[in-house]
């Protein structure tokens, strides 16, 4: 009896160290895997963590050798199949299962809660905004923006998740109510894509377990961005496609480490798209055209094919690099799928102290080198925290506010500038508010407005400003913390026109 337990104890204390060891013995004779899921493996930690047993150092010892074996990738693709496969339910690596094999982005969600108003009407005025100072500096800018998926498919959600996507359509709404009223002029592909979507042909515009559009959907939208370009492409014929079916990798599949090789979606004859869209750029009269764009964009077969001489970069571009596309292109899209759009234009990497900002600033810079005859401005400027003294105005108090009208050229094709000097004792950010189009004039909304973040000490600042405010106000903010700031010599003067790219 004795003899039995102890070869009873013997077996589980055996296999009890096969399971331990097993994943060393695996990444000693296969070596390391390459990193997987989008997750960085877990550090090793100093060796004189270890030898001083430091709190946690072998705990992070035993991780990091997990990870890289391949008994651990292995396991994780069991599971993840077997959960999508068997089980139908999947909620792993910001990745959630969606009805008949599909898989959501769970980033499209926003961690289950609704998008702010303030923060979304913010965003789409700033782009607004962006447009239009782009528009004063001689740039024709476009800005696209490439739906989630879960906006197009809802039908496809998992009930079971609904406490985590349930105010998807809401904000997706709310999105889409702010463009309507405050930036008519952006281009939202959920429109071209929805109608592609009644089409009997049936085509996937969105791989069923990648994040992106199909080819086929990418071409659709790129479609409706040239419409809005030239006027001569609206009547473009559809993709070509091969009658063939691709089976593209799928990049969630990939995350989740799946068994499986993607799904099947419609092949485009690319040789074909390629020359249709290469016919387009004999309607193009712009001298050079920079498409800044997210991973999106990547999807579109011939990206610059419809442009005379077109550039591409993604937003991880040098940002000296963007600035100067941005200074010498003629024409400018920017494409950033919805998910992204409010976060990237209040913060990174659209903002205006940020990439995109600084760049279309110093284009409109650049720009108002040629505004003349800089005159004062007439009448008395409304003040709000700020006093007139001998050497300008000075702040008195935290949100320092000037209100002046831009005077009218009383010429046909001038586009008016401001021109003005500052003296800060902090750093701060300049900023002047634009009256909307239409409606109230000096209805300042947030967002609707340029921003130039400044450094201590004396600074000119000239802007060509957009063409519609000329007779209406703008309100000149020195800066918000009032830390006697002064502002002095503001001036208006005038810009030529120049000839609009063709559309």
């Amino acid at each position: 009896m004795k003899t039995a337990r102890k070869i009873c104890s013997a077996i589980v204390t055996a296999a009890f160290v096969v399971i331990i060891a097993s994943p060393l013995l695996v990444l000693a004779v296969r070596g390391a895997v390459e990193p997987y899921g989008r997750i960085p493996f877990t550090a090793f930690p100093p060796v004189e963590a270890l030898s001083t047993s430091s709190s946690g150092a072998f705990e992070q010892l035993a991780s990091a050798l997990l990870e890289r074996s391949q008994l651990k990738k292995t396991a994780i693709t069991v599971r993840n199949t077997a959960l999508l496969r068997i089980v139908r339910q999947y909620d792993h690596n910001n990745v959630a299962s969606g009805k008949d094999g599909w898989l959501f982005w769970k980033d499209d969600w926003f961690g289950g809660e609704c998008q702010k108003q303030y923060d979304v009407e913010m965003a789409v005025s700033r782009i607004g905004a962006m447009l239009d100072v782009a528009k004063a500096s001689g740039i024709d800018m476009y800005f696209a923006i490439a739906p989630d998926k879960s906006t197009l498919y809802p039908e496809f959600l998992d009930p079971h998740f609904k406490k985590i996507w349930g105010c998807k359509q809401q904000s997706a709404e709310l999105l889409r109510s702010a463009i309507r009223v405050e930036a008519p002029q952006i281009v939202d592909h959920l429109t071209a894509l929805r109608s592609e979507k009644g089409n009997p042909a049936g085509n996937i515009l969105y791989g069923k377990a990648d994040t992106h559009w199909t080819n086929f959907g990418a071409a659709i939208a790129f479609r409706q961005l040239l419409a809005a370009m030239f006027r001569d492409t609206r009547a473009m014929s559809p993709p070509a496609l091969t009658g063939k079916l691709a089976q593209p990798p799928a990049d969630m599949e990939t995350t989740m480490l799946l068994v499986g090789n993607g799904y099947p979606e419609s092949e485009i004859d690319i040789p074909a798209e390629k020359k249709a869209l290469a016919s387009v750029a004999e309607f193009d009269q712009a001298k050079s055209t920079l498409v800044l764009h997210d991973s999106f964009y990547n999807k579109v077969i011939g990206l610059t094919d419809p442009f005379r001489h077109g550039a591409e970069l993604n937003f991880d571009a040098d940002p000296q690099e963007i600035t100067k596309a941005v200074q010498a292109s003629d024409r400018l899209v920017v494409s950033r799928v919805e998910r992204a759009v409010v976060n990237s234009v209040l913060n990174f990497p659209l903002s205006w102290p940020n990439t995109l900002g600084k760049a279309l600033v110093a284009r409109d810079e650049l720009a108002a080198r040629e505004c003349r005859d800089f005159a004062p401005a007439s009448g008395s400027p409304r003040l709000q925290a700020m006093a007139a003294d001998a050497n300008g105005y000075l702040t008195t108090a935290p949100d320092p506010q000037m209100v002046a009208t831009v005077p009218v050229s009383g010429g046909v094709g001038k586009i008016p500038c401001i021109r003005l000097r500052l003296t800060l004792k902090v750093p701060d950010t300049f900023e002047i508010f634009f009256s909307p189009h239409s409606g109230q004039d000096g209805a300042f909304v947030a967002g609707r407005s340029i921003q130039v973040p400044l450094d201590v000490g004396d600074h000119t600042i000239a802007l060509v400003l957009p063409d519609y405010l000329a007779g209406r106000s703008i309100r000149i903010d020195p800066g918000d913390s009032g830390q006697q700031t002064t502002l002095r010599d503001v001036e208006f003067g005038w810009r030529a026109a120049h000839d609009e790219a063709a559309k």
